[in-house]
């Protein structure tokens, strides 16, 4: 779909056209900073009414937001049980192969599902609050974003230390294999990765950053502290190196534990 005052290049091969009124036909403000040393905004008034029901560019984008606001609690609906799906796919999958005892753990597919919604947040967060930041909001849709976010990531970061603990615990008391598998995280090749960067790096630090962030408004009730994109920055990175190193560990411990037989 294109917007256009012209049939461009770009339009004639487009699938939707949206015929734009000319600079003449709407009332707009022009950026000329580059007109002279200073930078300056002018207002351009319209000289003629629209031809051809032409609209302003701004109109159009206006008016192609009203209609979706429809659809979106459908795509809602539909979009969360399939990220819920997309989640927990990879860990159900390799839960089923009962000849890697590494995977075949029934908290796997769990382990893999708060992972994915954790690092999903974060990419989230790290491009809002981070890269975007909060130019257009007001104080009070800060503070409530802040607190949403930190709030649903801190919830993450428990049900993820639980869910690593299960897991462990599930591979201790299953059959000898699981119990052998464990080793590759309890004291074998990968026990430094997993301990220090799923865990540490990716679990132990956010939390410590969000229960800074969340202690004076739980405990001293006062308002959260003012938005720091630095903060924002290490909990995000942290939790995405952690969740990438976790499926990596996850992958290859997977190959390289072996069935013992009785």
């Amino acid at each position: 779909m294109v917007i256009d005052t012209v049939l461009s290049e770009t339009a004639s091969i487009a699938h939707y056209v949206l015929p734009e009124s000319f600079y003449l036909e709407r009332d707009e403000a022009v950026d000329t900073k580059h007109s002279g040393k200073r930078a300056q905004v002018s207002i351009q008034r319209q000289v003629v009414k629209p031809l051809y029901n032409t609209r302003p560019g701004t109109q159009i984008i206006i008016e192609l937001g009203k209609h979706l606001d429809g659809p979106r609690g459908l795509v809602a609906g539909f979009g969360i049980p399939l990220s819920i799906g997309v989640g927990i796919y990879t860990g159900v999958l390799l839960g089923a192969l009962t000849a890697r005892p590494f995977w075949n753990n029934p908290m796997l597919p769990m382990l893999f599902l708060i992972s994915a919604m954790m690092t999903g947040s974060a990419a989230i967060c790290f491009v809002g609050c981070f890269i975007k930041g909060f130019r257009g909001m007001s104080r009070e849709e800060i503070h409530t974003n802040k607190f949403v976010i930190h709030s649903i990531d801190f919830t993450l970061m428990i049900f993820s230390i639980i869910a690593v603990f299960l897991f462990i615990l599930g591979l201790y008391v299953s059959p000898r294999s699981s119990v052998a598998a464990v080793h590759l995280i309890m004291g074998g090749e990968f026990t430094l990765l997993f301990w220090s960067v799923v865990v540490g790096v990716g679990i132990i630090i956010p939390l410590a950053f969000e229960v800074y962030e969340l202690i004076p408004h739980y405990i001293k009730h006062v308002e959260l502290r003012e938005h720091n994109p630095w903060i924002s920055g290490i909990i995000t990175t942290s939790v995405l190196i952690g969740g990438f190193t976790m499926r990596y560990i996850v992958i290859y411990a997977g190959q390289m534990a072996q069935v013992i037989s009785s």
